[in-house]
């Protein structure tokens, strides 16, 4: 897929390649522990800190690493 591309009238961006444009885009970052195990949690939590806007990662597979790194995390089936 190149940089973004309109699939069934939606368009859909490159998280890593539109990256800046998609942190101006929004009004709060949402991700997962998949940014862990790709290498890209460290680039987006600088991105997002840089750009002033919150960064809210989700679900179980990273509530350790949002342990040990303070990060804001929510799972709405945590207990």
């Amino acid at each position: 897929m190149d940089r973004s591309e309109k699939i069934c009238d939606v368009m859909v961006w490159d998280g890593e390649k539109d990256l800046e444009k998609l942190i101006e885009f929004c009004d709060v970052g949402v991700a997962t522990g998949s940014t862990v195990v790709n290498g890209s949690i460290n680039d987006l939590i600088e991105k997002f800190q840089e750009a002033g806007k919150p960064l809210v990662f989700f679900g179980n597979t990273i509530a350790g690493v949002a342990s040990l790194m303070n990060l804001d995390r929510i799972c709405p089936f945590a207990h």
